[in-house]
């Protein structure tokens, strides 16, 4: 047998990574920056001790990223740094996420530390750190008399997060520290920056110059700046824009910068984003292959157009969310709209994009004719608008998906009066089934819908979607399906399954005469009550491998079921018991129960093999 202090390096880190512990950084403003990292607890620690070989590699893992939640700690860091040979070496991420009341010579003092031992230092981000002082003129002044600082003090205390940061590692570069730094943390809310702190975190980021992998431009890079020269690493970039016109520049920023692969569009404060008239070219940089386009501002069809022709390669792509304001001026027409979601298609992952078009039901038809040899899994969200700006003849479409477009999520944000289909079949004498390599739907309705808009919608969408194995429905207001049409021929389920919605006591029946055989069907969380106390599913028609009935209720001494089985022509009656105990019992009993509280549980189908019930508190299967 293998000596236990001689695994190899690659074995020991698989084992160790499973005492560790994935934890929220405080890095939300940068794109470069992983959200979560993976932090030691205390069984790593105790990795330490057992021999030479775990040791090291312990040290490595426990110091790689270090996540400092109070003043204490960075105190106690840079002691225990201080003290051995080493364990400075293995530092490559700090994040500091706590207040500082007081910017001093001790917090100085502590960052040069760092700087100084920690020299293989790639990320040191402080998104918390917040003067309340009103003395922190007079220790900027004292501790970095060579920088300008802001004239209001209202907007130096606003966007102290990120000024001071600028400050401390531009001192700790004068001093030879942060030679490997990799970000420079900015400021999220550009709108409290005004012209001389712009200048000052470039100022900042020109000492990281060499090894800057994310930079945030606010409207602008000052004019001596070229960013394919100032900066050749840089990978990510932020862009703030305040105008219209500074869209423009995006591409004529980043078209000779190869190196950069990512950028975000923010734009700020604005009414409507739009790309000026008049630009003489717009480049393709097809170097940049994840896009993001946000902020608090609404985009017309100018701003869908320059993205096409701007970035032609992309691997991911999101735009959005789109505000909840007057839509009249970002309507999309139907051919734009097509266009856009061609070149949408040909991105592998797609996070929500939003746009509001004017003929839904055209552009359906052309997404579903364009992707249908593609989609297999789709998700439809139907949303009502929370704003009376909202246009009776506008429809919000939001889609995503992932790789090869093999999951695909549809939103349609619809006016309450708007009635329109969201997957359409043709009038045409043979029917063209928009959904046939549709094998996954999920749906969600909302509790908002018209009146049998929702049982409607739903009819049409299985009706074209004959090849359907999985259909789940979530949050929705389902009365009688399909208005009492039935689907020939019937359909055959891999799994439903019905969560958070409300049913109608005909709904389950009228689906039964469309359903002849269901795999499996879970209904979860769903009020589906005939009487108080008590859930009835009625479907006469459907063969059942299995049905599942959670509701989180709260807790029952007894569930009284009354099962029904048309094939057989059975009709008996069980109780169960909080201990797991089964036993029949007779109608008497059923209809006059002596447990209290209880729950009544009604079933009647075609036939079934097995009964699994979890209500409030009680799980229990049944087999036959």
């Amino acid at each position: 047998m293998a000596d236990w202090t001689q695994l190899p390096t690659d074995i020991l880190t698989l084992i160790f990574q499973y005492f560790q512990v994935n934890t929220l950084l405080p890095a939300e403003s940068s794109l470069l920056l992983k959200r979560y990292a993976l932090i030691p607890t205390d069984d790593l620690l105790r990795c330490l001790y057992p021999c030479k070989n775990w040791s090291i590699l312990a040290q490595r893992m426990l110091y790689k990223t270090i996540v400092l939640k109070e003043w204490s700690q960075l105190e106690k860091f840079t002691y225990t740094l201080s003290h051995t040979d080493s364990r400075g070496l293995f530092v490559e991420h700090i994040y500091i996420n706590f207040n500082i009341d007081n910017i001093d010579q001790a917090l100085v003092e502590q960052i040069s530390k760092i700087g100084d031992l920690c020299i293989h230092l790639k990320t040191l981000f402080g998104t918390s750190l917040v003067s309340t002082s009103p003395n922190y003129y007079s220790y900027s002044n004292s501790l970095f008399p060579s920088y300008r600082l802001l004239p209001s003090p209202l907007k130096v205390l606003g966007a102290i997060k990120s000024t001071v940061w600028w400050d401390l590692i531009e001192h700790g570069r004068k001093l030879g520290h942060f030679s490997k730094l990799e970000v420079m943390p900015f400021e999220k809310q550009s709108d409290l920056l005004d012209y001389y702190n712009v200048i000052k975190y470039y100022k900042a980021c020109f000492v990281l110059r060499h090894t800057l992998r994310e930079l945030a431009i606010y409207s602008k890079l000052p004019n001596e700046t070229k960013l394919s020269q100032d900066y050749p690493n840089v990978k990510f970039v932020n862009f703030y824009i305040c105008t219209g016109y500074d869209m423009n520049l995006v591409d004529q920023v980043i078209k000779d910068c190869l190196s950069v692969n990512s950028i975000a569009i923010q734009s700020i404060n604005l009414y409507r984003a739009r790309v000026s008239e008049g630009i003489p070219v717009i480049h393709a940089c097809p170097h940049v292959k994840s896009l993001y386009v946000g902020g608090n501002s609404a985009y017309d069809d100018s701003v869908y157009q320059y993205v096409m022709k701007a970035f032609p390669s992309l691997d991911f792509i999101q735009i959005g969310p789109v505000p909840d304001r007057d839509v009249t001026s970002m309507l999309l027409p139907t051919n734009l709209t097509v266009q856009f979601i061609q070149y949408l298609t040909n991105i592998p992952v797609l996070y929500p994009c939003s746009m509001i078009v004017q003929n839904i039901n055209e552009v359906m038809i052309e997404l579903l004719d364009t992707t249908k040899n593609n989609i297999k899994r789709l998700k439809l969200v139907f949303e009502m608008p929370c704003s009376s700006f909202f246009s009776a003849n506008s429809t919000k479409l939001t889609l995503s998906w992932e790789a090869q477009k093999s999951k695909m999520r549809i939103t349609v944000l619809n006016s309450p009066d708007d009635g329109q289909q969201v997957i359409p079949c043709s009038n045409s004498i043979e029917r063209r089934y928009y959904g046939k390599n549709i094998e996954y739907l999920d749906i969600e309705f909302g509790y908002d819908s018209p009146d049998d808009a929702s049982d409607d919608r739903l009819y049409e969408m299985v009706l074209n979607c004959p090849n359907l194995k999985e259909l789940r429905i979530n949050y929705s207001m389902l009365q009688l399906f399909g208005s009492g049409r039935v689907l020939k021929p019937r359909a055959e389920y891999e799994h439903l399954e019905i969560k958070n919605s409300f049913m109608m006591v005909d709904f389950l029946p009228h689906l039964s005469s469309s359903v002849s055989f269901i795999k499996t069907f879970t209904v979860l969380n769903c009020h589906l009550q005939v009487y108080p106390e008590s859930t009835c599913i009625d479907m006469p028609y459907t063969i059942f491998d299995s049905i599942t009935v959670v509701l989180p209720l709260e807790t029952y001494s007894s569930i009284y079921l009354e099962l029904n089985v048309m094939a057989h022509d059975s009709l008996v009656w069980y109780v169960m018991q909080k201990d797991g105990g089964l036993q029949e019992c007779t109608e008497d009993k059923f209809l006059n129960p002596t447990e209290q509280p209880n729950y009544a549980l009604k079933i009647r189908c075609k036939d079934v093999k097995e009964i699994t019930n979890k209500i409030g508190g009680i799980d229990i299967s049944i087999s036959f």
